[in-house]
């Protein structure tokens, strides 16, 4: 599809906005978009067009200093595969699924989207306007703050402006970055999928739909890693990965329920996951939207029209059922890629139940007799 002003780069389709820096070069700036097959699509796009009245006209640079400014060279730094960190050698670059996360919030500051409200003098400001040197941690509290109401969004901003302050302070922008210790917003449980939500959601997904759920049940893996499975992978009985985001090596078990469930499509592409043309997913979007959509078109949605169960509630699914069989955090957690803190955490409810249990089978073995010793 070839929508005017509009350009994919690695996956994501942006709209391309053309301007001219301080020093009267010609650079361009590129806001993410939805998929044009999302329904936001349109109104998204004329939302944007609308921020800049004449998109191809030559547009000044941010100036020096800024936050607009910052972002620019923070994206084209990310996009050269900077870290915060020095990499171990030998490990994975950061997941290009984490750098769109990334560019989609750089995005939201260069075009103005992010406002920054002085409660003091009751003024709005758009971030990409502020000077980054007089920044502080009390800024960065009160924007992350006022987006409260979509905890995920803004603990997703809160880490794209801690890394933007992290380069800006590595590369002498500013003395020392005022964001280091300000802390995300609590977000609610991913829950598992109960039995009965995941017959029912497996009945009415599409075939390839169906098979990524049971994909990410049965491997307990992100939807980013899920879709790079190969049937070549699986060929020993054993799923062995390196997980993109994490880098950390995992084995997993291939169920035969998920061997079934895989036999039942044709292999159409080298992976086990495929588009409608028979080709490996390049994101996890296109599945996403496709369960998002399926979600809300069986109810399975709060009041505000959020997701009661994800594709991410499917790894905590995993490992309450392998802790019910293997009995060790520590093992469940070196084959699905967690810590063992993480596995105590999403199994919590299966341990104190399997506690509970044990407790009750051994309270009641114990004579009455014996009660009042």
């Amino acid at each position: 599809m070839n929508i005017p002003g509009c350009q994919r780069k690695k996956g994501i389709l942006y709209r391309r906005f053309r301007y001219r820096d301080a020093q009267g070069k010609r650079k361009d700036i590129y806001v993410p978009l939805p998929e044009p097959t999302e329904p936001t699509f349109a109104a998204e796009l004329e939302r944007i067009n609308r921020e800049f009245a004449e998109p191809d006209k030559p547009r000044e640079g941010p100036k020096p200093g800024t936050f607009g400014a910052l972002a620019l060279e923070f994206r084209a730094a990310v996009g050269k595969g900077w870290t915060k960190k020095k990499r171990r050698k030998g490990s994975r670059p950061t997941a290009q699924s984490t750098i769109d996360n990334y560019n989609r919030y750089i995005g939201m500051i260069e075009d103005g989207t992010i406002v920054f409200h002085n409660r003091k003098t009751q003024r709005r400001t758009k971030l990409c306007e502020l000077e980054v040197a007089p920044i502080r941690a009390a800024h960065i509290y009160q924007m992350r703050d006022e987006m409260a109401d979509t905890p995920g969004k803004a603990n997703n901003f809160l880490n794209v402006i801690k890394l933007m302050l992290t380069y800006a302070e590595q590369n002498d922008w500013i003395a020392q970055s005022p964001a280091k210790e300000i802390s995300p917003l609590p977000l609610g449980e991913r829950e598992p999928w109960p039995a009965d939500v995941l017959a029912h959601v497996l009945k009415e997904a599409s075939p390839m739909l169906r098979l990524a759920i049971v994909s990410g049940l049965c491997s307990g893996q992100r939807i980013s890693d899920c879709i790079k499975i190969q049937h070549g992978w699986l060929k020993t009985g054993i799923l062995e990965l390196a997980q993109i985001k994490t880098d950390v090596d995992i084995a997993v078990p291939v169920h035969p329920w998920w061997r079934a469930e895989i036999d039942r499509l044709p292999k159409n592409a080298i992976t086990v996951l495929y588009d409608r043309t028979g080709k490996p997913f390049g994101t996890e979007e296109a599945i996403q939207s496709r369960l998002r959509v399926l979600m809300h078109k069986l109810g399975y949605v709060d009041d505000d029209g959020q997701l009661l169960y994800t594709f991410h509630g499917l790894r905590k699914n995993a490992a309450c059922y392998l802790i019910e069989i293997v009995k060790s955090d520590d093992a469940v957690g070196r084959m699905l890629g967690m810590t063992a803190d993480t596995v105590r955490h999403y199994t919590k409810r299966t341990s104190a139940y399997r506690i509970a249990l044990d407790v009750f089978e051994k309270v009641t073995a114990i004579q009455p007799s014996k009660m009042g010793r």
